[in-house]
């Protein structure tokens, strides 16, 4: 069974909030997504995305993101 091209990108968008991210923000503002690199310490990006996927799987019930105006 050959997988087709559009197959393969729904297939990385599913399994990647990350990739979903970056491809529907740039549809949506038609900038590219850019994620800080704080030396010493990950991305606030990056942070929020692995918590909203345990929250997905059902590895955590309650989860609050306080996010400063304007870092969003």
């Amino acid at each position: 069974m050959l997988i087709t091209e559009d197959e393969k990108e729904r297939y990385k968008l599913e399994g990647s909030l990350l990739d979903f991210t970056r491809i529907f923000f740039k549809l949506r503002t038609g900038r590219n997504f850019e994620l800080s690199m704080p030396e010493g310490r990950e991305s606030h990006y990056i942070t929020i995305i692995k918590e909203l996927v345990r929250v997905a799987r059902g590895e955590t019930k309650h989860l609050i993101i306080n996010v400063p105006p304007r870092y969003g």
